[in-house]
C-alpha cells in the first residue's frame, strides 16, 4: 500500500531486502529497480479513460499476509471529508480468492499499463 510521499520508506525496505511491488494508479515519481537503490521495487501504472480500481491492502508474505478490503482510497480529500472504512478479510479462500483475481489482473498484459 502507498500512500503520498510514502517512497523513502519503499527505498528502505528495497535496501533491506524487501521486494517491493507497486500497482499504482497515477502519477508515480519513483525511478524503480536501480541497482543499490530502488532495484526490488517493481512498479505498474495503470491506465485508462474508465479506469476502476479495487481498494485491496495487502500486507506481508502470502503465507502470512493481512487482507483488508475498504472504502478508502486514502487521498487526504476524502479523508477529510468522508467517513471511510475497512475490514480485514480473515477466510483464507476468500484471501485466496482476492490474491489470485483482483491483485494479479494488472500484472498481466492484457491490460494497459506501463512499466515504470
Amino acid at each position: 500500500m502507498c500512500a503520498n510521499s510514502c517512497h523513502i520508506k519503499q527505498v528502505e525496505a528495497s535496501n533491506a531486502g524487501v521486494k517491493v511491488e507497486l500497482i499504482v494508479r497515477g502519477i508515480c515519481c519513483l525511478l524503480a529497480e536501480i541497482p543499490g537503490e530502488t532495484e526490488n521495487i517493481h512498479i505498474r501504472s495503470i491506465v485508462g479513460r474508465f479506469l476502476e480500481h479495487s481498494r485491496i491492502y495487502i500486507f506481508g508474505t502470502p503465507d502470512r499476509d493481512k487482507i483488508y478490503i475498504a472504502s478508502a482510497d486514502f487521498m487526504t480529500r476524502n479523508t477529510l471529508r468522508r467517513v471511510e472504512v475497512a475490514t480485514p478479510i480473515y477466510d483464507d479462500k476468500i484471501k485466496q480468492r482476492i490474491r489470485n483475481s483482483s491483485m494479479q489482473m494488472p500484472m498481466r498484459g492484457h491490460v494497459s499499463r506501463r512499466i515504470a
